[in-house]
């Protein structure tokens, strides 16, 4: 049995105020659609590879709440040089991504908002 289902709101309230935001967002859903954009996107140091390696392993979820913050800036984004190909966009280039590892979902969020 549960034996924080036990306590009582009050001391449960307590010892939730302790919990440092870094461990909420990976506790719950909630708790990452509340607190990813200040803890996780401000924190990662190659944003663009975090990017990729989710069109990657398909965390469609998340790509997509990442991208619903982030679109008005990728769609106004410099040129983006990738081998010998060139996009206007981070959009652009991230569709081509999700192309390139078969990622129907990205392809289509991004097809769908352009």
């Amino acid at each position: 049995m549960d034996i924080v289902a036990k306590l009582p709101n009050e001391l449960k309230e307590i010892v939730w105020s302790y919990v440092s935001l870094d461990e909420k967002v990976w506790i719950s859903k909630y708790y990452y659609d509340k607190y990813h954009n200040a803890l996780i996107i401000n924190k990662i140091p190659e944003f663009n590879k975090y990017i990729i390696s989710l069109i990657i392993k398909n965390e469609n979820y998340i790509f997509e709440l990442i991208y619903n913050d982030m679109r008005a800036s990728w769609k106004n984004s410099n040129t983006i040089l990738y081998g010998n190909r060139t996009f206007l966009t981070y959009e652009a280039f991230y569709k081509f991504k999700a192309n390139a590892y078969n990622n129907k979902y990205v392809s289509e969020l991004i097809k769908g908002k352009q």
